[in-house]
């Protein structure tokens, strides 16, 4: 062991450091999300790993702290690279910008719901730090992003998307189209 580099151990500290600056650095008031999803390394329990990888995720409402962020982490593991002799490849992309709701789309989107469904099944839902590629479209065209309820406890509907035990309602659907024709009727001569 004393021969070879630990990936894991690196990356296990990399993680650690992580959490650590973040929770320490970054404001309270700041709404963003940076999480280690995903850690693979070594094949056999016996072999120290000479390859670690880790896959994460960073989420804002804004692309500055996206890159303070990413900096953070690129010093991190430039500090584990000088201490522990590793070599490190950062890569980032953005999937996916910030979902922005445009108030007056939303607010015809909202009415034609309503006529759909009716007003007291229609709620505002709190800004989320979901990444979502429909963010292109908002950059484009005023654009509003809806979210259509599933919830049902007799079918077993109660979890939220991105669980293990997620379930769809799939009577929801035709309702999701509905409202969205709707609105199309409501504005076929624009907006």
């Amino acid at each position: 062991p004393h021969d070879g580099k630990d990936a894991l151990a690196a990356a296990v500290r990399a993680y650690m450091s992580i959490k650590l600056v973040l929770s320490t650095e970054m404001s309270a008031k700041e709404s963003y999300i940076c999480s280690i999803g995903k850690l693979n390394a070594g094949t056999a329990q016996n072999i120290i790993p000479e390859y670690a990888e880790m896959v994460g995720t960073i989420r804002s409402f804004n692309l500055d702290i996206d890159k303070y962020i990413i900096d953070r982490i690129e010093g991190i593991a430039e500090s584990i690279k000088r201490e522990m002799g590793i070599d490190y490849k950062l890569t980032t992309h953005l999937k996916s910008g910030v979902v922005y709701n445009d108030p007056k789309v939303c607010e015809l989107l909202r009415a034609a719901a309503e006529k759909v469904v009716g007003e007291e099944k229609t709620v505002e839902v709190d800004m989320r730090l979901g990444a979502e590629n429909f963010a292109f479209y908002g950059e484009k065209t005023p654009a509003v992003f809806f979210r259509l309820g599933n919830y049902n406890e007799e079918k077993g509907c109660v979890t939220l998307p991105h669980n293990n035990d997620f379930m769809l309602d799939e009577d929801a659907l035709p309702i999701g189209s509905q409202v969205c024709v709707q609105f199309v009727l409501d504005h076929m001569g624009g907006l």
